[in-house]
């Protein structure tokens, strides 16, 4: 079991420099002082509150001290002890929304992990703040098991330019040494136009020689729509992000090349049929476990979400009482007040069912789901539909099968309460 441990980080100043693909390039800092998201804990009155601040105020403070983050692991520790949960067991995730690496106090963290022989998982790192091999030794001494390499390409001149990696040469070195002495999971952002399919398996080819333990292929994102809530301009202008579809069948290509796991995100697991793994045609038999459908309800989801969903409830819900309305965003947790304000209320029945984590105001998606005067109900359903195969990376099929009929379960509660 994983625990996270987030060191903060300033992206762009933290991390080396911006590498060109990365989403918070666009970003002006100085605007997030304003920017008030609202969220499912906010109060009833106010839009705003510690957790949502919390989002952002992170990615703009800079790094944390290690004073503040000892003191929330022990907290996050004692909560693991009040829910009975064994801690013995336990690795440590550090991650940072730059670089870990770049962390000043990571080897007084490290050594004070090692100390009570806590293994060691870093969340992040580019490779541009490791200074060659003896960085990769360094860290392994001080008892990092595992790492999360930005390795984009194996070629350093594509690191040079779109990393803007002044030492990919080095930073290579580090992760063939990091392969041969720890567990390595490496990625990639497919830049369309630039990491090809060619690339890729050039890259993995590699990687599979030194031993990597998975892949992740990134989906470039380049607009609001892809999920860049503070962005009010492209990233990278003239890029258009692959479809979803077609980006799907690039990870499921990839890997059935390889021997490692092979993901993509946002969530693309074919090996494992996900994301939701109840609209495969292999698994409708587990539908049967879902309780009937008494009631009528509007899902509203994410683009990406909405094919599947639709799969799903075809096979449970004979009489149409369910309709599943996507808005433009492909994620749902992302949703805001602007995605709702494009949502055609003629399609929306009695009650509306918001993603769980969707970021704006409980009050505020009232409004706006009722500016008809129709006094819909609005709530939220479960807060993850299905498992995330990039965090559960050695789950078993029967265990994303038996979470995913936990939580349309309790969707459709929410569905048939009165």
């Amino acid at each position: 079991m994983e625990i996270l441990t987030h060191v903060g980080g300033t992206p762009g100043k933290d991390c080396g420099g911006f590498c060109k693909f990365c989403y918070f390039k666009t970003v002006n800092f100085k605007d997030l002082d304003s920017v008030a998201l609202g969220c499912k804990f906010c109060p009833p009155q106010q839009i705003g509150c510690s957790y949502c601040h919390e989002l952002i105020r992170e990615v703009k403070n800079g790094f944390k001290s290690p004073n503040e983050v000892l003191t929330r692991l022990v907290m996050n520790l004692e909560q693991l002890r009040n829910t009975q949960q064994e801690v013995h067991d336990l690795k440590i995730n550090v991650g940072s929304w730059a670089d870990v690496i770049n962390y000043p106090y990571l080897h007084e963290l490290l050594a004070v992990f090692q100390k009570y022989e806590f293994p060691v998982n870093l969340g992040y790192t580019s490779g541009k703040g490791i200074k060659g091999a003896e960085t990769a030794d360094e860290l392994v001494d001080r008892g990092v098991t595992e790492v999360s390499f930005s390795v984009f390409s194996m070629n350093p001149d594509l690191r040079r330019e779109w990393m803007r990696d002044k030492t990919p040469e080095k930073s290579l070195e580090a992760l063939q040494r990091l392969c041969e002495l720890c567990e390595v999971n490496a990625s990639t952002v497919v830049v369309p136009g630039v990491i090809t399919k060619e690339e890729i398996i050039d890259t993995c080819s590699i990687l599979e020689e030194w031993g990597i333990k998975s892949f992740v292929l990134s989906r470039f994102a380049n607009h609001q729509n892809q999920g860049l809530l503070f962005n009010y301009k492209p990233v990278e202008d003239g890029i258009e992000s692959q479809p979803y579809q077609e980006f799907y069948d690039l990870v499921g290509n990839i890997a059935r090349e390889f021997s490692f796991r092979v993901l993509g995100s946002p969530a693309a697991d074919p090996d494992k049929g996900l994301p939701y793994i109840l609209a495969r045609r292999r698994n409708r038999k587990y539908l049967e476990q879902l309780p009937a459908i008494e009631s009528e309800a509007t899902i509203i989801t994410s683009s990406l979400s909405a094919p599947f969903m639709e799969k799903i409830f075809q096979g449970i819900d004979g009489n149409g009482n369910v309709n599943i309305l996507a808005v433009n965003k492909d994620i749902g947790d992302l949703i805001v007040p602007a995605d709702l304000e494009e949502v055609d209320l003629k399609f929306v029945k009695s009650k509306a069912i918001l993603p769980g984590g969707a970021l704006l105001h409980d009050k505020e998606a009232h409004q706006l789901l009722n500016r008809d005067d129709k006094n819909r109900t609005v709530v939220r359903g479960p807060e993850l539909l299905f498992l995330p195969s990039n965090v559960y990376l050695n789950g078993k099929e029967e265990e994303f099968i038996a979470h995913e009929l936990r939580s349309f379960t309790e969707l459709i509660n929410l569905i048939n309460a009165t």
